[in-house]
């Protein structure tokens, strides 16, 4: 997702279940109406059987149906993006041209992910400052 987006949340979990996510609030990267907005990192740890557990959770939403590798959106536009890498192949989901069942699904698989990240989060935030 690029760094100039206004407020946009960015996660990475590994596979032994370390997690890492960053809260870039408006203003986070040099936007002039609100200079001291920083971004935050929080850490987190899922557990070995994190991350099998939140795959399986979703699949089972159906979210990897939704996956598009040829899906484009334009340049500045707002979207909602969820990339998958595993040993077996990549995933990228991402809102272009879905209907409304899918926009929910993703939806739904964004929210999953955060409150799986939040309920194990060790380190609730440093700052990275503006420009982050």
């Amino acid at each position: 997702m690029p760094c100039s987006k206004p407020g946009f949340l960015h996660i990475e979990i590994d596979a032994t279940g370390h997690a890492a996510y960053v809260v870039t609030p408006t203003g986070a990267h040099g936007d002039p109406t609100d200079p001291t907005a920083t971004a935050r990192t929080v850490a987190a740890e899922l557990g070995e059987e994190g991350p099998q557990d939140l795959l399986a959770r979703l699949d089972a939403l159906g979210v990897f149906s939704l996956a598009d590798a040829e899906a484009e959106f334009a340049p500045g536009a707002s979207i909602d993006l969820i990339e998958v890498t595993l040993s077996d192949g990549d995933w990228r989901i991402l809102n272009v041209d879905f209907d409304v069942a899918g926009a929910s699904r993703l939806d739904l698989a964004q929210a999953l992910i955060v409150a799986a990240v939040e309920a194990t989060a060790t380190d609730r935030g440093t700052s990275t400052g503006v420009g982050g």
